[in-house]
């Protein structure tokens, strides 16, 4: 049974101000994601896997920025993004591409409302 961690520093390919000053005084959080690579083995988990790393990357994007924050929803994208491109996992990228779809409209109009 191999074991995968993913930490992923919050180093980022996005730009808000909180991540910003703790990189500069080098107190970056880290965002820690663990599954079973077997688990992945069975598709009827992967709805599962998906929505606590969902769940877990919320809880650590609220520990940096506002969960109200324009900010917020960025940084969860981004860390599920990088943990489902670590993983490499088929089923886990697909179920990821349609839940990135069903935002994106929504997402548009908080950008285009916001500036």
């Amino acid at each position: 049974m191999k074991f995968e961690q993913f930490a992923l520093a919050a180093l980022a390919s996005f730009a808000i101000s909180a991540v910003a000053s703790a990189q500069q005084t080098h107190n970056v959080p880290v965002f820690e994601f663990d599954v079973e690579r077997v688990a992945l083995h069975d598709e009827a988990n992967t709805a599962g896997i998906y929505a606590r790393l969902v769940s877990e990357a919320g809880e650590y994007c609220g520990g940096i920025v506002a969960r109200e924050s324009v900010e917020y929803p960025v940084c969860v994208e981004a860390m599920v993004t990088l943990v489902v491109t670590e993983l490499d996992h088929a089923p886990l990228a697909q179920l990821h591409g349609a839940a990135t779809q069903a935002r994106a409209p929504r997402q548009q109009a908080v950008a285009y409302s916001a500036g």
